[in-house]
């Protein structure tokens, strides 16, 4: 099964389920360290609903800045273990997504 990502308006990062559970898995403990409640909310459809997506659409700029920094030190965290990192053309495309949203500029 394939998973997603959806940042707002129909955008998004698709890709293989594998992608998917192990992006999710690398984000998802830094998430939790800055606000677990938003954790919880953005990975529902995945724990109580048993979806392939999280979505970032209803995020105002403070909670989408949480997730975007999350995921780029997700991201630097895996490149420092291997800097050959699985998926990281699938990371690239997340993170140029996020910056090109207009709440990631809003970060302070």
């Amino acid at each position: 099964m394939a998973g997603a990502i959806l940042l707002r308006e129909g955008r998004g990062v698709s890709m293989s389920g594998l992608a998917f559970d192990h992006i999710l898995d690398a984000i998802r403990p830094i998430v939790e360290s800055h606000n677990a409640a938003l954790a919880r909310r953005v990975w529902e459809p995945v724990d109580e609903g048993c979806m392939d997506f999280i979505s970032f659409e209803d995020l105002n700029s403070d909670e989408f800045g949480v997730f975007y920094e999350s995921v780029r030190d997700a991201y630097a965290r895996e490149l420092d273990v291997n800097p050959d990192a699985p998926f990281k053309p699938i990371w690239k495309e997340l993170i140029e997504m996020l910056s090109a949203d207009a709440r990631a500029h809003s970060i302070t």
